[in-house]
């Protein structure tokens, strides 16, 4: 193999040898990212509803029964 001895055959195994680790912790990160959006996504909408439905609450409360403990 005439090829593989070449400095572009050794840096094409290099290359190659180095690919593999990259390509799984690319597949990794995209799976951890994509999971954490998600989780973010759902936090963020209760959140925010939760957030409204209390501010409605304290609302009502105050302004219909501001007597009322």
């Amino acid at each position: 193999m005439v090829v593989q001895s070449s400095t572009v055959g050794k840096f094409g195994k290099t290359a190659a040898a180095v690919a593999v680790p990259l390509r799984l912790y690319g597949q990794g990160s995209a799976v951890v990212r994509y999971v954490l959006e998600a989780f973010d996504t759902f936090c963020s909408r209760y959140f925010v509803a939760l957030t409204v439905a209390y501010i409605v609450v304290k609302t009502t409360h105050y302004v219909l029964f501001p007597n009322f403990p």
